[in-house]
């Protein structure tokens, strides 16, 4: 895959398949957050991807009104890495 300087949002993303997908997209240079209810789990994971981190938003996506909320996380922090990227650059 080709995902440097793209934005994915894993759901359930400490949990077996989401968390494989999570290693691979982490792996291609993404900008990567993850969502899952489990916030143990998550920051387990999370931690263990320091080296480039991750946003790790606690957040059950059955939930509506917190999907939107960590969606809206993600946006704040896509700006924020993008901004980050274009000072590096000057």
């Amino acid at each position: 895959m080709q995902l440097a300087a793209k934005v994915a949002i894993i759901t359930v993303g400490a949990q077996r398949i989401g968390r494989a997908t999570v290693g691979r997209v982490h792996a291609d240079d993404a900008q990567l957050a993850m969502f899952d209810p489990d916030a143990g789990r998550g920051v387990a994971l999370a931690d263990a991807f320091a080296e480039r981190p991750l946003l790790f938003v606690p957040c059950d996506v059955t939930d509506e009104a917190a999907a939107a909320a960590g969606t809206t996380r993600c946006g704040h922090a896509a700006r924020a890495a993008r901004r980050s990227g274009q000072q590096r650059q000057r």
